[in-house]
């Protein structure tokens, strides 16, 4: 019975409000906002670093294919999130998601992983910012500290401490703690010197292209093949991993409902643009065996005579552009340790929001110290590898979202936004809980019709033992064939649990109910359930007992698994497979065969609908294939990855599982018999106390000093 309760535990679901607009952050962000933040999310460290080396290295001119194909990976990531973002418009991007839609556990694991993906990212763009400075400047920080200060070998730890990255980590979380307003104005400004930039790299290309650079020089166009165009799309994928910044800020845009999929729509196509144009023109000005990787442009510039003022602009640009990619993490990461927090699921002090500038800054201090230490002592390599398997595994589980929620018996329409339940399908020691979904306008009780309510439920309390302070507050909405409520209580009395239902029911009523109860939703509600067309089947007859959404969740895990074996099986025995050796070839079509079969029985089962009348949410086209079409390249990713950063993965996932159990299982707010952190509060309050206590006594002081400056001003004038 225990280990029934605990599963059941770590896979509650959060519950939605329906007002999710109400907030303690400042809705602020429009859309040329939310895009400008998109557009520094994802112009990093890639397009001037990461562009060289893939042309060099990897795909040669061939790799402004290798960006497209990276955009289109890219943007079937970016309509997940569009998704949620518009139906969840709150804070925590992937966590808040994966919480609303697979459980506390899963939820926690994603925030836990976010807080890698975006603590390495900023760390890593801070390395590539100073050491970017330090080779223009012929590298004076690294030959003075190799030579005092040496640390590691440069394979897991630095060489040397790099107190240059540490400094410009402190500086931006200052400013990330001014507030939204400061911070924003600092990324506008930021984001279109980075526009503009990159238009006069591409402007100014045109003018010093050779397209001899694409045809006749050593193999022509693609001198690495299509599998070096891919390979080169695989390292330039992480080049866009950035764009859900925008989905983490949809708790302070305006509009979330439209703004969020405008502007991931319009920031990713602006990028594509960019590393589109910006790839062709360096591989056009300068033969793509000749690129120097960590200075390609200003080399480029500096190659051609008359054009070495060039590299000064270019220089600037870059410099610019990797600061406005630290901004953006170090902008998000604060919000998901702050959704985290209120959620219990971490301290709490993390969730604090300060008064006059809206920011969790406590959640910005420890941003900024872990950022800080990890550019301080690793090395650029190890946290860029590290930094790609969490954003990988972020956009799988948000597309494997997406799937999940469309298809799931608890994902109900309020308001346009959707609201999720995590009612057990059997009683338990808490009782049954069941989702209330607000009446709409017309649909709304008088006050008459509230008052005779209030009575009823007062009798009602009295007859079970209870006084009126101990039942729930209930409305009695006008009946009407469209939308009624159920509303009900839950009585605790030892092990037993009663349901009473305010107010009495019709006959309608109780037949809806019973046919919930027994998982068979009816009208719009057949999320889950197979369609109609398929009653009376063999898929009906084998998959048609089971309660909705059941059978999707086990096709799209069977799925996976085949997808991801077949990957394993190409990877490690590729060779074999394109010679034609049988036992590869029946395994890859078993694999094959598997995933299209589960995924035709996905699509076999009804979606969600959103309400007539309600204004409609960005849905993602083609589901389940799209989403699952974003979870096999996030995959083949994945498995390109080095094995020790897989090794890195499952410590940090372990220390993620340890703060979990010890901490979060017990403080979670969805807990009903979760611990308080007195302790904690009272260590709060008294640190606030003597903040308070010192901010007083300075101020008494200064007006002390004040009015003796006074005095002794007046003094000097009589005399």
């Amino acid at each position: 019975m225990w280990l029934k309760v605990f599963c059941r535990n770590i896979n509650r679901r959060k519950s939605l409000d329906e007002n999710l607009l109400t907030t303690e952050l400042r809705r602020c962000l429009g859309i040329l906002d939310l895009t400008l933040l998109g557009i520094s999310g994802m112009l990093g460290a890639g397009i001037y670093v990461l562009t060289g080396a893939v042309a060099k290295n990897t795909s040669g001119p061939a790799v402004p294919i290798s960006y497209l194909l990276a955009a289109f990976a890219a943007f079937l990531s970016a309509l997940c999130y569009a998704e949620f973002g518009a139906r969840i418009p709150t804070t925590g991007s992937s966590y808040i998601f994966t919480y609303v839609t697979m459980g506390e556990l899963w939820g926690f694991l994603m925030g836990w992983n976010m807080i890698l993906e975006h603590g390495v990212g900023s760390a890593s763009v801070a390395k590539a910012w100073s050491g970017y400075l330090d080779s223009v400047m012929g590298y004076p920080m690294k030959t003075y500290f190799q030579h005092h200060v040496t640390m590691g070998d440069g394979v897991i730890l630095a060489s040397y401490p790099d107190f240059l990255a540490l400094g410009i980590i402190v500086l931006l979380c200052v400013l990330v703690a001014c507030g939204v307003n400061s911070s924003n104005k600092f990324n506008i400004t930021f984001a279109l010197i980075n526009v503009a930039v990159v238009g006069f790299i591409i402007i100014t290309g045109f003018f010093l292209a050779d397209i001899h650079n694409w045809t006749s020089v050593n193999g022509g166009f693609a001198p690495f093949g299509f599998a070096g165009i891919v390979a080169g799309a695989s390292r330039c994928f992480y080049a866009y991993a950035g764009f859900d910044v925008v989905a983490s800020s949809c708790e302070e845009a305006r509009n979330p409902r439209r703004d969020i999929p405008i502007a991931l729509g319009v920031s990713l196509i602006i990028v594509t643009i960019a590393y589109f144009g910006i790839s062709s023109m360096l591989t056009l000005m300068v033969p793509w065996d000749e690129i120097v990787p960590k200075s390609a442009f200003p080399d480029a510039y500096g190659r051609h005579e008359g054009w070495k003022w060039a590299q000064i602009i270019v220089t600037i640009g870059a410099l610019c552009t990797m600061t406005t990619a630290m901004f953006s993490g170090l902008f998000v990461l604060p919000r998901i340790l702050y959704a985290i927090s209120k959620d219990g699921l971490l301290c709490p002090l993390l969730s604090s929001i300060h008064e006059r500038n809206q920011v969790p800054v406590y959640s910005v201090m420890f941003s900024g110290a872990l950022s800080g230490l990890m550019a301080l002592l690793f090395d650029l390599e190890t946290l860029v590898q590290f930094m790609s398997i969490g954003t990988l595994t972020a956009y799988s589980f948000v597309a494997a979202c997406v799937i999940i929620l469309r298809y799931s018996s608890h994902g109900q329409m309020s308001g346009g936004y959707t609201t999720l339940d995590d009612s057990p399908s059997t009683d338990t020691e808490q009782g049954k809980i069941q989702s209330i979904t607000a009446p709409s306008e017309s649909e709304k009780p008088s006050i008459k019709e509230e008052n005779n309510v209030s009575a009823v439920s007062h009798n009602d309390s009295k007859n079970n033992g209870l006084d009126s302070s101990g039942a729930q507050p209930a409305t009695k909405p006008k009946q009407s064939e469209t939308s009624r409520l159920v509303y009900q209580k839950t009585i605790h009395n030892g092990d037993d649990s009663t349901k009473q239902e305010l107010p009495a029911r019709s006959k309608s009523d109780n037949n809806s109910t019973t046919s919930s109860e027994n998982t068979q939703p009816s009208g719009k509600n057949k999320a889950g359930m197979l369609k109609s067309k398929f009653c009376g089947t063999f898929l009906d007859l084998h998959f048609g007992r089971y309660k909705p959404g059941k059978v999707v969740v086990f096709a799209l895990l069977v799925s996976v698994c085949s997808s991801l074996s077949g990957m394993l099986l190409l990877s490690y025995t590729w060779e074999k497979f394109i010679i034609g050796s049988w036992w590869v070839v029946l395994l890859f079509v078993i694999f094959t065969l598997i995933t299209i079969a589960s995924l035709l029985l996905i699509a076999a089962h009804q979606q969600h609908e959103d309400d007539a009348s309600q204004e409609k949410n960005f849905r993602v086209p083609l589901v389940p294939f799209l989403p699952y079409l974003c979870i096999c390249t996030n995959l083949f990713f994945m498995i390109k990855l080095q094995y020790l950063t897989w090794i890195r993965l499952i410590i940090w996932v372990s220390v993620g599982l340890v703060i979990y159990f010890v901490y979060g299982y017990h403080f979670s707010q969805r807990n009903p018999n979760r611990f308080q952190p007195h302790w904690f509060e009272n260590v709060c309050s008294k640190l606030q106390h003597c903040w308070i206590k010192c901010r007083s006594t300075e101020s008494n002081d200064l007006k002390q000093l004040s009015k003796n400056d006074e005095l002794d001003e007046n003094t000097n004038s009589e005399s």
